[in-house]
């Protein structure tokens, strides 16, 4: 087993391994309770080039109430309020705990705790909560990003509570442009982070975790029509669904997107508990160095990474164990093709899933590439080509290898009992 030990490590790190949420840092606990206050309109006439909102962290010193400035609001406002503009903010008085939204805003029929409209706006938490505690049936989202703005930075902070997403770009037909978000942690939310239709984002060191989404799939990253958007050191996990399916990351329509070091652990769903799923998406996606497990549904498939109608995606240095599904008609992959073409498997690991590797590729096209991957003590088969040519066999004779995968291009090594 030592043999084996020495080409597990090197296909992922190894302290991804022992303990994948070392990738994010664990953000302060917050325990008090203060409100976001901001200068009147009138003192917002002119737009500076970059404009800053940052939650000052300090500690409250006394707890008699001091009526604000003459040119100072206190929010939440009255039902009135139509939409809080948070990237008009040119400072901030000193605050510190946690933001409670109490009187949520709305924006085209949609309710938030922040909404961001302008462009060149940075929101600074400073590891400050943006919290709501439920007490209606309408969905509310945490920050809600206005469609077509450019260079929105949103980072170090805890998003918790929202029934909706934590993070959202609805989308429409204009693109927004440079979209960063960094050191956020969601939990307890409907959804994590969904961006629409975006080009050159970047979402980095977050995690999201616990979130339930009671009227559609809960989905902790989604991607939807975006083109060059990097995902790194993200976590989601032990999110689920009571009804319908879960999804770890789901990056759908979208071209060039860069998934690095990240992982989605123990979701569970009525339906489909998927890891890593890239739907519909074309032209050099790259997921590297990621580790899918624990995924469990109850009446439908559960899968590590799942790749379907993809084109030109690679899939390297990952890892897929311990999926699984309740239902006797239905399976548990660790890799999954489905209808993808000119995609390359290539240096992953897959252990104790129904199948290891699956490729649903019609006969004849046979354009996908599998490339020293390690596919071991799966249940029902390591590597299976139900509707092409099968991958071949061969035996080699290495002590605890008992059958191996080897043809000129597929130099694949499978492990039975």
């Amino acid at each position: 087993m030592n043999i084996l030990c020495l080409l597990l490590i090197t296909i992922i790190p190894l302290s991804a391994l022992i303990n994948p949420m070392n990738v994010y840092t664990a953000q302060k606990t917050i325990t008090q309770t203060t409100q976001i206050i901001a200068p009147s309109a009138t003192a917002l006439t002119a737009t500076p080039q970059v404009i800053t909102v940052k939650i000052e962290q300090q500690p409250v010193t006394t707890t008699t109430t001091t009526a604000a400035p003459s040119n100072i609001n206190t929010l939440p406002q009255s039902s009135t309020q139509t939409a809080f503009a948070s990237a008009t903010f040119s400072e901030m008085a000193p605050l510190a705990g946690t933001y409670n939204v109490t009187n949520p805003l709305s924006y085209e029929n949609e309710w938030c705790g922040i909404f961001i409209n302008q462009s060149n706006t940075i929101l600074d938490l400073n590891n400050q909560t943006l919290s709501y505690n439920p007490t209606e049936t309408r969905i509310i989202h945490g920050i809600i990003i206005k469609d077509g703005i450019s260079n929105i930075t949103i980072k170090n902070g805890i998003i918790t509570g929202f029934s909706g997403t934590g993070i959202i770009i609805k989308g429409s037909n204009t693109i927004c442009h440079n979209i960063v978000i960094d050191n956020i942690k969601i939990i307890d939310c409907g959804n994590g982070i969904h961006l629409s239709t975006i080009k050159n984002a970047s979402i980095k060191n977050c995690c999201i975790m616990s979130c339930k989404n009671r009227v559609s799939p809960t989905i902790g990253v989604k991607i939807k029509n975006g083109t060059l958007v990097r995902l790194q050191h993200i976590i989601t996990s032990n999110n689920s669904n009571d009804y319908g399916q879960t999804y770890g990351f789901l990056i759908e329509s979208s071209s060039m997107i860069f998934v690095k070091e990240c992982a989605s652990l123990a979701h569970q769903s009525v339906q489909k508990s998927i890891g890593f799923y890239f739907l519909n998406t074309q032209l050099y996606n790259l997921i590297d160095t990621c580790n899918a497990q624990a995924h469990r549904s109850l009446e439908d498939d559960a899968c590590g990474f799942l790749l379907e109608n993809t084109q030109k995606t690679f899939l390297e240095n990952s890892y897929a164990q311990h999926n699984q599904t309740d239902s006797e008609d239905h399976n548990a992959y660790g890799i999954k093709l489905s209808e993808s073409t000119y995609t390359t498997i290539r240096n992953n690991h897959t252990e104790y899933n129904d199948y290891g590797i699956y490729d649903d590729e019609p006969r004849n096209q046979e354009t996908n590439t599998f490339i020293k991957n390690y596919a071991i003590l799966n249940r029902k088969a390591n590597y299976l080509r139900p509707f092409s040519t099968p991958f071949s066999q061969t035996t080699i004779k290495q002590n605890f290898l008992q059958k191996a995968l080897q043809t000129s291009h597929l130099e694949n090594i499978s492990i039975v009992t």
